[in-house]
């Protein structure tokens, strides 16, 4: 109870990924770990990676199909992890027909 009452408490203010708290959780959890005996795989034991917290839209942001062209943030929303290109090609049927309805 002790670690959860630790780890879930409002000192770590929600552990968000890169803020001082989730700093915090990681340290203990590595602290407590090496107090059993564990040791890490590599290092310092931590995994240091990029992490895409914001999402803005870019201004030539855009999708058509057909006529019909789609506004951004409203009919479809761009993700973080996409890349800048863009690609033209028929459709082709292949199961299931729906109406997007507006």
């Amino acid at each position: 109870m002790d670690h959860i009452s630790y780890l879930s408490s409002d000192s770590l203010k929600g552990r968000l990924a890169g803020t001082p708290g989730d700093s915090l959780a990681a340290e203990y959890i590595r602290d407590e770990l090496a107090s059993f005996g564990f040791d890490p795989l590599a290092g310092d034991g931590f995994q240091r990676f990029k992490v895409i917290s914001t999402l803005s839209q870019g201004p030539d942001n855009a999708l058509s199909a057909g006529d019909r062209s789609f506004t951004p943030g409203k009919d479809f929303m761009p993700l973080a992890i996409t890349s800048n290109s863009g690609l033209v090609a028929e459709a082709l049927f292949a199961g299931i027909w729906f109406q997007y309805q507006h």
